[in-house]
């Protein structure tokens, strides 16, 4: 039952901002026209009355976006925004999960050869599942071997497919959480083996409203708060891919290559996220709808490289990109290692490519 049959937007918006105690200058200053399409299936149109619209939307926008800024839970609950792919603002949190496509992308590395790759691997699905819930079915996408490998190709190729044999024979004692082994056929590299595993995951019927991609050596940290984001995201028009951080601040810097980076431009209204102008591969959320418009089809067939490499500087400094957490507490990803083999540029070298890679000491470029 639509609530908006029972009075108009101004009227709603008015009680929304009531009920949470705020004034009206939060809208009229950002002098946006805010229109809310929420639906509630519970109580019957003939009995809604003003008390329990009240009752009922205060319950909705508190259990929808936590404790935050009241504009902010305000602003996100009369928006619209076309997510598509089923969703519903109705979902409840405990179902969030269900609506996640998770992938997390592998290829061969030097900590093949003693093991330690696939434990960092293993403790990657096993945060992906801490911060989506146990019915989530994390893809575990594996990259074909590099064919320019020289006389180290034999062994590398080898230490690889054991990696995937013992990470197959660890995901059979995971009984009561699904993982899926996703092989690639050939060496695409990341940027066209995620295109290749949508493609099969659309061929099954399941794509979802959200995806979340992380790398086989990025391990989520901490506490993150998942219903916040895909909430944000599902709400709010300038937000369609949200960034787990490596630093505790990013108004502080990155170094990179000698020299700094700052990464962060302006805050969120929930002051829970921070804009960047950095489309990366760290882990990270985002709209289905965003990744199958703007990135997929910004993928040439032939390219043998990241995302992030082909779209790191693609959407500006105003555009929908964020990185999550409070300033001084952002730092929710420990990159455990460094290099693939096969990687092209970002300074990879086969003399450089490990000198920061122990998974017991997470990476990260922070000047914070």
């Amino acid at each position: 039952m639509a609530m908006t049959s029972h009075m108009s937007t101004t009227t709603l918006v008015l009680l929304v901002l009531a009920t949470l105690g705020i004034g009206l200058r939060t809208i009229a200053n950002r002098g946006e026209n805010i229109t809310h399409q929420r639906t509630h299936s519970h109580v019957h149109e003939d009995r809604m009355s003003a008390a329990d619209v009240q009752t009922n939307l205060l319950e909705e926008v508190e259990v929808a976006f936590g404790k935050g800024s009241a504009s902010s839970r305000v602003e996100q609950a009369v928006s619209t925004k076309n997510v598509g792919y089923g969703w519903t603002p109705a979902i409840r949190d405990e179902e969030l999960a269900n609506q996640v496509v998770a992938i997390v992308t592998s290829s061969p590395r030097p900590e093949d050869a003693d093991g330690s790759s696939l434990k960092v691997l293993q403790e990657v699905v096993l945060s992906v599942r801490r911060i989506l819930g146990p019915s989530t079915t994390v893809t575990v996408a594996f990259d074909g071997v590099a064919p320019n490998l020289g006389k180290d190709s034999d062994e590398v190729r080898n230490n690889y497919h054991r990696k995937i044999s013992d990470f197959r024979g660890w995901v059979a004692t995971q009984t009561s959480n699904p993982v899926e082994i996703w092989i690639n056929d050939a060496w695409t590299h990341q940027a066209n083996m995620q295109k290749r595993v949508l493609d099969y995951v659309k061929s099954k019927g399941r794509m979802k409203p959200f995806l979340f991609f992380t790398q086989d050596d990025s391990e989520v940290v901490g506490e993150v708060d998942t219903p916040f984001i895909l909430r944000t995201m599902a709400s709010d028009p300038e937000v369609d891919y949200v960034r787990i951080y490596w630093c505790n601040d990013c108004s502080k810097g990155e170094v990179w290559k000698g020299q700094k980076y700052v990464l962060c431009t302006t805050p969120h209204s929930s002051e829970r996220l921070v804009r960047t102008w950095m489309y990366a591969d760290r882990p990270h959320f985002m709209t289905t709808n965003f990744f199958m418009d703007n990135v997929y089809p910004n993928i040439p067939i032939d390219a043998k490289k990241t995302p992030e490499q082909l779209m790191q500087n693609a959407f500006g400094r105003e555009g929908p990109l964020w990185l999550y957490g409070r300033a001084g507490h952002m730092r929710h990803d420990a990159n455990r290692m460094q290099g693939s083999f096969g990687i092209r540029g970002f300074g990879n070298t086969p003399d450089a490519r490990n000198a920061n890679a122990k998974p017991e000491t997470p990476y990260c470029p922070c000047m914070s």
